[in-house]
């Protein structure tokens, strides 16, 4: 009989910005962004581990002067209702 083992990777998680700005002496902009939030997923567990559940934006902007850049969509409100025991 095999035994099977598991190797238990740990990674970064929560929220997450890398920012890779490129510019030139006319002061031309070249940024390329990723924003990444990540949380544990207790829904998908293997051997106990929970899972990573992650939503990411990658995306890249050449601009020909300073801009507010603004992202959205990354955090979203999950409401989960459960109840135990015999009604009422």
């Amino acid at each position: 009989m095999s035994r099977k083992t598991h190797e238990v990777v740990w990674k970064p998680y929560g929220i997450l910005l890398k920012i890779k700005p490129l510019a030139d002496f006319s002061g031309r902009m070249s940024i390329a962004l990723t924003t990444e939030i990540s949380k544990a997923d207790f829904d998908q567990k293997v051997d106990g581990f929970p899972g990573m559940k992650t939503n990411r934006i990658e995306t890249h902007f050449d601009l020909l002067q300073s801009r507010t850049i603004a992202l959205s969509g990354l955090i979203k409100h999950e409401q989960i209702e459960g109840s135990e025991g015999l009604p009422f």
